[in-house]
């Protein structure tokens, strides 16, 4: 009897332990909470950000909630069958007309990964109908996967989590020289879609609720994170060998599925020389990938030199206008053609 008690009394005082040392971590991390949220310089969610998309005049554009969601792995992504403005997304989740995922036989299908420079422009459309001129039935799809304010990292993770199953014979990627960009994290507020851009590239590491509303996490975080970015040279070099990282992984994707890879570097609508020395030097660093990593491309930028680069400016010195679309798919039309 006196062992049954004694037993009964140990089986009691362990649980009393076990729930002392809970309690005494959870007034732990609640009390270093408090106290890293008073005295930390680091404790505001935007002090771990280059820029967040809050007072973008066009940030509807960029993330509107009618149109995008937030994800996990992406940032954000299209929703399916959604309109918003002139938008308007398919049934997968696309800027382009309706599409079946069950690819019919004789079909040549090419996935288009990239940013608004793509997603927003006709080139895809154009380029499917130069393939498909004199075919009857058509024999190409040319299926616009972009997505506005996506970068390299963003069309990596978005290839190998949803378009690869759809078995596509070619990938390409229209590559803006503004990609060089970290994957955004993506809060609702006041039931507004915010981005905000780290230092460095983070997700899925991390937890963009814990992000936003514990000083602690964010504390640790920024230990583990952001410590090697102490100048802008640092943090260029992080987002470039992310880039470079990313790239490869999709050529082995492609690779492993006998799946072509082709990367077109999208002309600027300006003169070479008058443009932004961040977009020369990123010119230099996507070329410098390329090569090393054994990449087949195409390079769209000498070309719109050529044709008077200003005269095909649609809003800056990314975006080109209609003639800018057609030399863009004329170029990729020829480049197939010539390189069967």
């Amino acid at each position: 009897m006196t062992n049954r008690i004694n037993k009964s009394r140990s089986k009691k005082d362990i649980l009393f332990g076990l729930g002392l040392i809970f309690f005494s971590l959870i007034l732990t991390v609640l009390t270093t909470e408090a106290v890293i949220k008073f005295f930390s310089p680091i404790a505001g969610f935007e002090s771990l950000m280059t820029h967040n998309t809050k007072d973008w005049s066009r940030s509807d554009i960029f993330l509107n909630n009618k149109i995008t969601r937030p994800s996990r792995t992406l940032g954000y992504e299209w929703l399916p069958n959604a309109k918003s403005g002139w938008m308007k997304t398919n049934s997968l989740g696309m800027l382009d007309k309706e599409r079946i995922k069950f690819k019919p036989d004789g079909a040549y299908r090419i996935i288009c990964l990239g940013d608004s420079t793509t997603a927003n422009s006709d080139y895809v459309k154009i380029l499917e109908g130069l393939l498909n001129k004199n075919k009857n039935p058509e024999k190409f799809e040319v299926w616009n996967c972009a997505v506005t304010g996506y970068g390299a990292i963003q069309y990596s993770r978005a290839l190998e989590e949803k378009w690869m199953q759809y078995n596509p014979d070619m990938v390409i990627v229209g590559f803006c020289l503004n990609d060089f960009v970290s994957t955004p994290l993506v809060t609702m507020e006041q039931n507004t879609l915010v981005g905000y851009f780290p230092h460095r590239e983070i997700l899925p590491n991390v937890s963009p609720f814990l992000l936003k509303h514990s000083a602690l996490y964010r504390f640790a975080i920024m230990r583990i994170f952001f410590l090697k970015n102490k100048n802008y040279e640092d943090y260029y070099k992080d987002i470039v060998e992310a880039t470079r990282h990313h790239i490869q992984k999709m050529r082995k994707l492609c690779l492993t599925s006998e799946t072509r890879f082709l990367i077109v570097i999208l002309g600027i609508t300006r003169r070479f020389e008058d443009c932004d020395p961040y977009l020369r030097r990123s010119y230099a660093e996507i070329k410098e990938i390329i090569t090393e990593c054994n990449i087949e491309s195409l390079d769209t930028v000498p070309v719109f030199q050529k044709n008077d680069p200003e005269s095909l400016m649609l809003s800056d010195e990314l975006h080109f206008n209609r003639r800018g679309n057609e030399i863009v798919a004329d170029e990729i039309y020829r480049y197939l053609t010539q390189n069967d």
